[in-house]
């Protein structure tokens, strides 16, 4: 039973990074979100949500060849659906957009929100179509474009996360493996409660992954499931583990060991783990992601 829930879980964690919300805040309506969604559906020109977009070039954008180039970006870029608008230098003439030597210009991205989280979305859709502007004009070798914003950030936050979060599962769990191994003198023995703690992870995740289309989970719920996973999950096992070889040493055979550990690690475990279980859960009445 476990090992066909451990499989699916398996396959359907990795997909659930990418569904979190890295803002936090309340997940209440508010005035500050009611007025931002009124600014969207009554004004054309709001800037309720934006990407702000940075071009480097090795020559002047403001003449020449590089004016040519940031024309072009202009244009792919408001061809788009999903933009509003583009301020920049060109349209505005307003020397805040580029700086003193001309390499350097800034672009603002006015967006039109087509759903949940579609702004965030939209980020890598928009940097690849910078890039092939770029080619196309002919520009991308000496020039670089760098979009940001708080969506832009929001998914960078998220991707960094995430990747933090795999790399320190990776550098704890060989010195976990070495510890447990000096601990019970047996590989079979120690691999168990690392198994137990991993498979956990991917439990819950798998299970947060399926949740947040009915309520919206935090970047942070990375950590907290590394933390509880790998922390209490091989705590419990090392303890049921334990038990386990003790009812062996006394001359019980295999069955009859696993009866008496379920009988009373197994009750501790379970005692323990829904104490865990009610304190976290008074977090889902916090008006907070």
């Amino acid at each position: 039973f476990w090992a066909i829930i451990g499989v699916f879980a398996f396959l359907r964690a990795p997909s659930t990074p990418e569904k979190l919300n890295p803002r936090g805040g309340n997940n209440r309506p508010t005035q500050a979100s009611t007025v931002d969604r009124l600014l969207n559906e009554r004004f054309s020109g709001s800037l309720g949500e934006y990407y702000v977009v940075a071009l480097e070039a090795p020559t002047a954008q403001d003449a020449g060849p590089g004016a040519a180039v940031l024309d072009s970006v202009i244009a792919a870029l408001r061809a788009q659906p999903h933009v509003r608008g583009v301020v920049a230098y060109p349209t505005t003439n307003d020397t805040t957009f580029i700086s003193r030597d001309r390499r350097t210009s800034l672009l603002v991205l006015a967006l039109v929100p087509l759903g949940s989280d579609s702004i965030s979305k939209l980020v890598k859709p928009t940097r690849a179509l910078l890039r092939e502007t770029l080619q196309r004009a002919g520009a991308d070798g000496g020039w670089r474009s760098y979009v940001t914003g708080r969506s832009p950030l929001d998914l960078d936050t998220r991707q960094l996360t995430t990747e933090d979060s795999r790399r320190g599962e990776l550098k704890l769990l060989p010195f976990t493996f070495v510890i447990l191994v000096l601990a019970f003198g047996a590989l079979v023995a120690a691999l168990l409660p690392i198994l137990i703690g991993v498979t956990a992870i991917a439990v819950s995740l798998a299970i947060v992954g399926a949740l947040t289309p009915f309520m919206s989970m935090s970047i942070f719920v990375l950590t907290i499931a590394t933390m509880i996973g790998l922390g209490v999950g091989i705590d419990y096992s090392l303890l049921m583990v334990t038990r386990f070889r003790e009812e062996l040493g006394r001359g019980l055979n295999r069955r009859d060991a696993a009866i008496n550990t379920i009988l009373t690690a197994g009750g501790a475990v379970v005692t323990s783990g829904l104490t865990v279980v009610v304190g976290f859960a008074a977090l889902i009445w916090t008006p907070l992601v």
